[in-house]
């Protein structure tokens, strides 16, 4: 049987799916990407991969979107917006493709040329602190919405 990752790579190589869309599912990006946000990515070189990007990447059975924190030569490490410690190294094995886009609400469309996506992208390139501080943040913004009753959506 082939996993939904081993699915989506063998679309995106035969060339059968140019934008490959699908729904975030938890919280490790958030406040940047909210739960149930659309993502959109593309299939690029794992060598045009920046610091900065969203990369969807596959983690035993499961796709992941997190931010890349670190390149080096055939691979990046990545970290979760909201997430205190980097991921595992991503090469070529398991990096799937690149978010170019997402959809927050069903409603605001973000692209790399919106003004959202470059000041998340640089400030989470450039300071370290600031995945430390979401993490502190998101788990505040947990609480309070656990607190008032909130919970989270099971679509």
């Amino acid at each position: 049987m082939i996993c939904m990752p081993e699915l989506v790579r063998k679309m995106l190589a035969e060339g059968k799916v140019g934008v490959y869309e699908t729904l975030s599912a938890g919280i490790s990006m958030f406040p940047t990407i909210w739960p149930h946000s659309i993502l959109r990515a593309v299939k690029f070189p794992l060598e045009e991969i920046g610091k900065g990007d969203i990369i969807i990447f596959q983690r035993d059975n499961k796709m992941v979107a997190h931010r890349v924190v670190e390149v080096g030569q055939g691979f990046v490490r990545t970290q979760g917006d909201s997430c205190r410690v980097k991921d595992e190294v991503v090469d070529s094995t398991n990096y799937l493709c690149k978010v170019v886009e997402y959809v927050l609400f069903k409603k605001f469309t973000i692209n790399e040329k919106s003004l959202y996506w470059k000041v998340q992208r640089w400030l989470f390139a450039n300071f370290f602190l600031m995945h430390v501080l979401n993490f502190h943040f998101t788990k505040v913004v947990v609480k309070v919405a656990l607190f008032m009753g909130i919970r989270y959506p099971k679509e």
